[in-house]
């Protein structure tokens, strides 16, 4: 008996044994930063989790996948050999697009996978799968996104079947909260556990550098394997740094052609990509001399508020600037609004012009220092054009005192 094909965009289940829950907690956070919802019994059931219950779910069409994380304690878990692996196993067995990742942890070897497992399995051999092994028990970081990758390759090799060969792989960013699960969107990245502060709007720069950029580079990385022709349609609320980055993740240079869809004031969405054809926005560039002996420039993007106030708030936690560049339009006095795609792209290309002008003018030969207040899509653009401007250091603004202040975030193009 067959049902409905399995939903490749959606959760990622994952069996494990309870005393494995920080392996398991640094799986989930690996997935979500890599674009994938997932399922775990603490996370979405309010009580310990009945048989039926789990069947019910890996059974559910929109359960896209499990993880059967494997370690000597699973040998323990009825539950595990008697629930969760047959089941899964009995729901691959359908050929509906839904798979499987075992996964050999906490020392065991591909043979011990199959005795922890059981015979509840039936006539599956899952020593005869392609099992991950875990090499560090504990999982380390690197075990832990390896995995995530797999599940990640797997899943974007199932959206792209069954795609259209036009329609773009849609991509959700978001820090601001939870993202939601959308049946259309291949990639939910959910990066909201990592922020904190006024409005969600602060990540640690351990969490930047450690967990945030690693996860979006693998994200670029296994889309470049994986959908090399596809378009990419990216939408959200996502901090600006986290806008920027995801621009740089996919620049011009990269060969993706990723766009954002931008909501309007009015509620209507426009695309804003490379591909628009550019208007005037009526945005201009100043350029000024600063410090004679720093190296750093300063970029100032005032759109939707002027940042000008806000980076003097700033100044004394800021490097010494060499010059400083400030996009704006001198017709208004505190905010402009961008009304199309093409008058978006006019902004960012006078932006990364009027920053490589002063790189070369000035000497400058060390960071650029972004203060940003713009929609999210001008941020991806930005960050799509910056290849040759070096390192990036983006920066949030947090609303303090009268003008607020910009406090550092993700540093761009260090590696």
């Amino acid at each position: 008996m067959t049902g409905p094909a399995t939903d490749p965009t959606g959760r990622s289940f994952l069996s494990y044994r309870r005393s494995r829950s920080d392996e398991a907690a640094r799986l989930i956070a690996a997935q979500r930063e890599r674009g994938i919802p997932t399922w775990r019994d603490v996370d979405d059931m309010n009580t310990e989790p009945t048989e039926d219950e789990l069947r019910r779910i890996l059974r559910d069409r929109h359960t896209a996948n499990a993880i059967l994380w494997v370690t000597p304690e699973t040998a323990e878990s009825g539950m595990i050999r008697k629930v969760e692996a047959p089941v899964a196993l009995e729901r691959h067995g359908r050929n509906d697009g839904f798979f499987i990742v075992p996964v050999a942890a906490g020392g065991l070897d591909y043979a011990g996978v199959a005795k922890a497992i059981g015979t509840g399995v039936g006539a599956a051999d899952i020593s005869r799968w392609n099992t991950i092994k875990v090499e560090s028990d504990p999982a380390s970081e690197a075990d832990i996104a390896k995995v995530a990758n797999s599940v990640l390759k797997q899943r974007l090799q199932s959206i792209d079947r069954r795609l259209s060969p036009d329609e773009p792989l849609r991509i959700i960013l978001n820090t601001r909260q939870t993202a939601g699960q959308s049946p259309e969107t291949a990639l939910s990245i959910d990066w909201s556990h990592r922020f904190g502060g006024i409005q969600n709007r602060e990540a640690s720069s351990a969490d930047w550098q450690d967990k945030l950029l690693p996860a979006l580079e693998d994200v670029g990385r296994i889309v470049q394997q994986t959908v090399p022709g596809r378009k990419l349609l990216a939408s959200g609320l996502p901090a600006l740094s986290a806008a920027t980055a995801l621009g740089c993740q996919f620049m011009a240079t990269a060969g993706l052609d990723i766009a954002w869809k931008q909501q309007m004031p009015d509620g209507s969405a426009q695309i804003w990509g490379l591909n628009a054809a550019c208007e005037d926005s009526w945005f201009a560039t100043e350029t000024y001399a600063g410090n004679l002996d720093a190296a750093d420039l300063a970029v100032m993007v005032s759109v939707n508020n002027d940042v000008g106030n806000a980076v003097t708030a700033s100044l004394v936690e800021l490097p010494p600037f060499r010059a400083l560049v400030h996009v704006r339009r001198a017709d208004i006095a505190r905010s402009a609004m961008l009304t199309s795609p093409g008058q978006a792209l006019d902004v960012a290309k006078k932006t990364i012009a009027a920053a490589r002008n002063a790189r070369n003018e000035y000497g400058i030969t060390g960071r650029v220092h972004i203060f940003t207040a713009a929609p999210a899509g001008l941020a991806m653009l930005i960050g799509r054009l910056s290849n040759t401007l070096g390192p990036i250091q983006t920066y949030e603004h947090i609303p303090s005192g009268a003008t607020g202040h910009y406090q550092p975030a993700a540093l761009l193009n260090a590696r």
